[in-house]
């Protein structure tokens, strides 16, 4: 008796095809970030952070970071609240004295994502140099990052077959 088999070969993976939906779903999922983002500083007087996203999607993984132009006022910002500042020196600058009022209020705290317009009031000082205790880090990013992975993932499940079936395959259910 003599047997025969044919191997059943899988068409090759269509990785463009594949890369174009997922950074797609990626883009779309992006808006929702930029706009948690954006709930955060809502409060804030001033200048906002400007948001920007870099994609990529290949046959690895599937990604997005959203950033601000760190250089801006609005994304120094940002920097310096979500990652605190250590203690420092202000001194007067194109004055001979600085001047503030003497009570302030922060308008954000570490480990919330609200925020609120700061307040200030009291008497006025005008010291010459101030010792700036620091700031600590409000977290923003990671606590955004946590909030929002596991959505990703329930989001691009529908992404996931869309690519599956760009590249000429199916994925099971």
């Amino acid at each position: 008796m003599v047997a025969k088999f044919h191997a059943i070969k899988p068409n090759p993976i269509n990785d463009k095809a594949m890369s174009e939906v997922l950074r797609n779903g990626a883009k779309d999922f992006s808006k929702l970030v930029v706009d948690d983002h954006d709930a955060v500083t809502w409060g804030w007087s001033g200048a906002r952070p400007k948001w920007q996203v870099r994609y990529w999607a290949n046959q690895y993984q599937i990604g997005f970071q959203v950033y601000t132009d760190e250089n801006s006022k609005g994304g120094e910002k940002w920097v310096w609240l979500d990652l605190g500042t250590k203690a420092h020196e202000i001194r007067a600058k194109n004055a001979n004295t600085l001047a503030f009022p003497t009570v302030f209020r922060a308008g954000s705290t570490p480990g919330s994502l609200i925020t609120h317009k700061s307040t200030s009031g009291g008497p006025m000082a005008f010291p010459q140099v101030v010792h700036h205790p620091g700031s600590k880090a409000r977290d923003w990013t990671k606590m955004l990052q946590e909030k929002e992975q596991p959505k990703f993932e329930k989001e691009m499940i529908p992404y996931m077959a869309q690519a599956a079936k760009a590249s000429g395959h199916s994925m099971e259910k």
